[in-house]
């Protein structure tokens, strides 16, 4: 099943060209922060820059469910970190694949939708707790129609280690999203629920 949450999220890059093409001033560069505040499980703080990650999920690779009555529900992502820990992308994506693919990339760079004239632009900022046992990422989101900014969003999950092993977690996921042209009904959203992830690698 997939989140109503995620699809939200998706919507900002689904925003017609006609409503957008010729509205607003256009942004130079993605228009992401450098760097953003992250909280972590344990009460503090950091700041992050885009790009980083917690050392301990350098190289791994992790399925990300909605969490259920039982415990689990259907699996809506893969996440791959790359050698820094920091979230290189979705994989087996779920949401709206129709116009991503089954890849969205996080590098913080514009890439293209499937749809001519959309594309977006997704910067990660991770963290992890002094005891590495906690671990937090914000993602920043910009779409853009005809080159101009139609619309934002910002994601948070914060999760801790079951055990030692770091084999799995379990957190809560949180999102907003918000037209930045025109108010379009249903793409300001709010929304947040708790997860399970597993190691896979």
């Amino acid at each position: 099943m997939q989140p109503r949450g995620l699809n939200a999220a998706a919507l900002l890059v689904l925003l017609s060209v006609g409503v957008w093409g010729t509205a607003g001033c256009g942004m130079g560069g993605t228009g992401l922060p450098s760097s953003q505040n992250v909280d972590l499980p344990d009460g503090s703080t950091l700041a992050a820059t885009i790009g980083s990650g917690p050392a301990s999920l350098a190289n791994t690779e992790w399925a990300i469910y909605r969490a259920a009555s039982n415990g689990q529900g259907a699996q809506f992502l893969r996440l791959l970190f790359d050698e820094d820990g920091g979230l290189e992308r979705f994989e087996d994506n779920t949401i709206a694949a129709e116009y991503f693919g089954s890849s969205i990339i996080l590098d913080g760079q514009k890439h293209s939708t499937t749809q001519a004239g959309l594309s977006y632009a997704a910067g990660v900022y991770g963290a992890e707790t002094s005891d590495g046992m906690g671990i937090a990422f914000t993602v920043s989101l910009r779409a853009y129609a005809a080159g101009l900014t139609a619309a934002t969003g910002e994601a948070s999950a914060v999760a801790t280690f079951d055990d030692e092993t770091k084999t799995s977690m379990r957190g809560t996921f949180s999102y907003f999203t918000q037209a930045t042209l025109v108010d379009i009904e249903g793409v300001n959203q709010e929304d947040e629920f708790d997860f399970v992830a597993h190691r896979l690698d």
